[in-house]
């Protein structure tokens, strides 16, 4: 369907806009497809009781708008779409709409650490991480592991970014004290941000204990050896000042062998 005046129903408006969503996303027009996201959005807003999938179509619409503004780097607009996602989570009963609620509920959390992360708004994130930190307690136990770690780890670097680097280590621990095999790659990360961090708080005397236990996880958990000699060299970036000042111990340890 090219004519949007040929879909003379809520319903087949709808489809129009999935169609044209999904076609200009597989081509690559992130744009266009952000613009049909958009276009649907406000259809289904207006015409809640005319579209048959109710309150989980309008949340998987809202995953829509939320995943194109993102990779458009429009990040005013995701952080919106994020907050009404849970606003509207938080005054309906979606338990039984939408099964898996609570993984998309922390989803948008993580998603909204991760805004203020990557665009380096550290101070402002952590003016919600209260929120977060209420919800995750609230749920405890009930939360997707992986997505779970996710969060905690957005909530340490947040602290790391801001400079709070004994909270941030705080976070850190939760992490590294998690026995499961959930989300090796952000135990990796933790791992040498905990490094690093013990460097700026100049635990000297920790590090190269810190430094082995880092090089035993890759070794034991990560297989991929190209992810392995990628973190050893940051490890070698990070720490030459100070092999260079203590001299302590050597780049031997960030031999793989």
């Amino acid at each position: 369907m090219k004519d949007e005046s040929k879909a003379l129903s809520v319903s087949a408006m709808n489809l129009f806009c999935i169609i044209n969503y999904l076609y200009y996303y597989c081509t690559g027009d992130i744009t266009k497809a952000f613009d049909f996201t958009v276009k649907r959005l406000e259809l289904i807003e207006n015409n809640r009781q005319k579209i048959s999938g109710g309150i989980k179509e309008y949340l998987y619409s809202l995953s829509d708008a939320i995943a194109m503004s993102y990779n458009l780097k429009r990040f005013d607009l995701c952080i919106s779409y994020l907050r009404k996602q849970r606003e509207i989570s938080d005054k309906n009963d979606v338990s039984t709409a939408v099964p898996n609620h609570l993984e998309m509920y922390c989803k948008s959390y993580s998603f909204e650490l991760n805004i203020f992360i990557v665009s380096g708004y550290f101070n402002e994130g952590l003016k919600i991480v209260e929120e977060v930190v209420n919800w995750l307690k609230k749920y405890n136990g009930k939360i997707n592991k992986s997505e779970e770690l996710k969060v905690i780890y957005s909530i340490a670097y947040l602290y790391y970014g801001a400079g709070d680097l004994s909270r941030s280590l705080t976070w850190l621990n939760k992490i590294l004290n998690d026995n499961s095999n959930y989300r090796l790659d952000y135990k990796a990360f933790a791992k040498i941000i905990n490094l690093i961090i013990h460097y700026e708080l100049e635990n000297y005397d920790l590090i190269e204990y810190e430094l082995k236990s880092v090089k035993r996880f890759l070794i034991k958990k990560i297989n991929f050896i190209h992810l392995k000699k990628l973190f050893f060299k940051l490890l070698a970036n990070c720490l030459i000042l100070l092999i260079k000042k203590s001299g302590g111990f050597s780049l031997s340890y960030l031999k793989i062998s």
